[in-house]
Formats: structure tokens, C-alpha cells, sequence
């Protein structure tokens, strides 16, 4: 669509309202991973809902790959919560 095309602007308050962005979406399993974790008291297994991510975020982690970057806040985040429940060294942390 070319600057200035009025669908332009419809497209782009569409995708401000129904996308989530990267960022959104990562912090809403996180959430979701934190509340199983003070309700099981430990971390979903790679069968339950969000192991997979959880798994992901683990690795990437360990790799600092994509939100594990080194710098990016939510490698911060991700560190504080696995240290603070006693996952530290499921993410190579002592």
C-alpha cells in the first residue's frame, strides 16, 4: 500500500488493536510460567502447557539467543525469577 492510501491507515490501527508483539506474547507465558510455579512449586514438564517454552527460554538462555540476549531485560527478568524460585542452575547460574 502506498503512503497515503487510506487502507494504510486502517491496516495499520488494525494491527495497533489485534497484534501482539513479541514482547507481549513472551511476557504473558511468562506470567502464566509464574503462577504454575508458586501453585506447583516447580516447572511445567516439556508435556504440560508452556514446558516447551519454557525449555526454549532455558536454552536460549544458556545460548543468549533471541529474549536470552545478553542485554535484552527480559534475560534479567527470566534470571531473577529462576534464581529466586531454585532453578538457578536449570539455566547454569549457581
Amino acid at each position: 500500500m502506498a503512503i497515503g492510501d487510506p487502507r494504510r491507515e486502517i491496516w495499520k490501527s488494525l494491527m495497533d488493536e489485534y497484534y501482539n508483539s513479541f514482547e507481549d506474547v513472551w511476557a504473558d507465558t511468562f506470567n502464566r510460567v509464574k503462577k504454575f510455579c508458586e501453585e506447583q512449586k516447580r516447572l511445567p514438564k516439556f508435556t504440560e502447557e508452556n514446558g516447551n517454552w519454557v525449555n526454549h527460554q532455558i536454552k536460549n538462555y544458556k545460548k543468549g539467543n533471541q529474549a536470552m540476549a545478553i542485554g535484552d531485560p527480559r534475560r534479567e527478568i527470566w534470571k531473577k525469577f529462576m534464581t529466586e524460585n531454585g532453578f538457578a542452575k536449570r539455566i547454569g547460574e549457581k
